[in-house]
């Protein structure tokens, strides 16, 4: 697991003059860039909650509001893809996918993330089966 946690979330977000709040973003989102604020439904999981300021940290850095998946479909990516390399320890990834080869949901749990975050790390991150980092 990465050594990002929430709390080192919630402090860069801060430190870059943006308040969070925990109150529900509607649209069954779990947290959103207003441009003002970020907005983080309660009640999140742990992985929910680190993977959702995570993501809404980069429309943070990049002065980027939340505008819907379906009309930024690049903005969205680049914004899960960064909170992927953020929280996404490598060397731990491959350790589980030796463990766990057929088990993504798994791999992500003992990660401390989204199904969704990882799946952005390996879109990002092809690798092959005979990969080196995966062999024992």
């Amino acid at each position: 697991m990465s050594t990002t946690n929430k709390q080192d979330l919630y402090r860069l977000i801060e430190e870059a003059g943006v308040p969070v709040y925990c109150q529900d973003p509607g649209n069954n989102l779990l947290a959103l860039y207003t441009g003002e604020a970020v907005l983080v439904k309660p009640g999140l999981t742990q992985r929910d909650e680190l993977s959702a300021l995570a993501h809404e940290y980069k429309h943070v850095l990049d002065g980027q509001p939340h505008l819907p998946r379906y009309l930024a479909p690049k903005v969205e990516l680049a914004c899960d893809v960064f909170a992927a390399e953020l929280l996404i320890d490598t060397d731990e990834l491959f350790r589980l996918a030796r463990m766990y080869p057929d088990e993504p949901g798994r791999i992500a749990y003992e990660l401390g993330v989204t199904d969704w975050l990882l799946n952005a790390w390996m879109r990002a991150h092809p690798i092959s089966i005979d990969s080196e980092d995966l062999v024992a």
